[in-house]
């Protein structure tokens, strides 16, 4: 299961990217598709597919489809 740290960097990163977005051609995310994936990264996360720090091959395919 996550911990609460986990979740609070994973929010962290992923609003350091969204910040960054303004000098990038990239898509900007809004507050519900943000949530959307940090619910999938936690499912995959609750299904065991970040052995370590970081999402193993099967869970980037997980988090791509």
């Amino acid at each position: 299961m996550i911990s609460l740290i986990d979740f609070k960097l994973l929010l962290n990163v992923l609003k350091d990217i969204m910040d960054g977005l303004e000098s990038f051609d990239k898509v900007a995310w809004i507050k519900e598709m943000l949530h959307i994936f940090c619910d999938i990264c936690i499912k995959a996360i609750d299904m065991g597919m970040r052995p370590n720090t970081h999402f193993d091959k099967t869970g980037w395919k997980f988090l791509i489809t």
